[in-house]
């Protein structure tokens, strides 16, 4: 686990969001925990993505969206609440629980599966 689920796992982010980020609203959230991603992808390019998999994850929960990223597929299920930011934490938590069962490559699989059915084609490799 890298620094970002480290801190997005942590009871004290998870309690205290608003002192980290300012508040708990989704709309503010969301842009902090993607530029705390970038930090550590610049200072560490070696380490893997800690969210690899969650937005291909929530594509196929949601029935699509992928182009909008896991912060749009979010916002357009639950928009830029406090609630949404709580549902985050709530799918993260899920997400990660699937991909201790099921593996990374499981859940690409599955959405590419899924992007077939849908699209016709799948823009995943």
């Amino acid at each position: 686990m890298g620094a970002l689920l480290d801190l997005l796992k942590s009871d004290e982010f998870r309690r205290h969001t608003a002192l980290f980020v300012g508040t708990y609203r989704f709309d503010v959230v969301a842009p902090w925990v993607r530029g705390f991603a970038f930090a550590v992808e610049q200072i560490c390019p070696e380490r893997p993505d800690d969210l690899a998999g969650f937005c291909e994850w929530l594509v196929v929960r949601f029935h699509g969206g992928g182009s909008l990223g896991w912060d749009g597929i979010l916002r357009r299920e639950f928009g830029d609440s406090d609630e949404t930011t709580k549902r985050f934490f709530e799918l993260l938590d899920e997400f990660l629980d699937d991909l201790g069962h099921r593996g990374l490559s499981a859940i690409l699989d599955e959405h590419k599966r899924f992007e077939i059915k849908k699209y016709g084609r799948s823009e995943t490799p």
